[in-house]
């Protein structure tokens, strides 16, 4: 069974951005995904201007 990594950010405000989601393999850490997470993260931070789209309440 294979174990699946999220990586998120949460800025300071009540959201948590989603950036990127991979597959964890068993020799150690996945560099691709993880240079892959930071970059999202940036391009989060510089480009987009964190307006909430979508909101998942766990009591529903």
């Amino acid at each position: 069974m294979a174990t699946t990594r999220i990586t998120f950010w949460k800025p300071g405000s009540p959201a948590i951005v989603l950036l990127t989601v991979f597959a964890k393999a068993r020799n150690g850490p996945q560099h691709d995904d993880v240079n892959r997470a930071v970059k999202a993260k940036r391009i989060c931070q510089t480009e987009h201007d964190m307006t909430v789209t979508h909101t998942f309440d766990r009591r529903s």
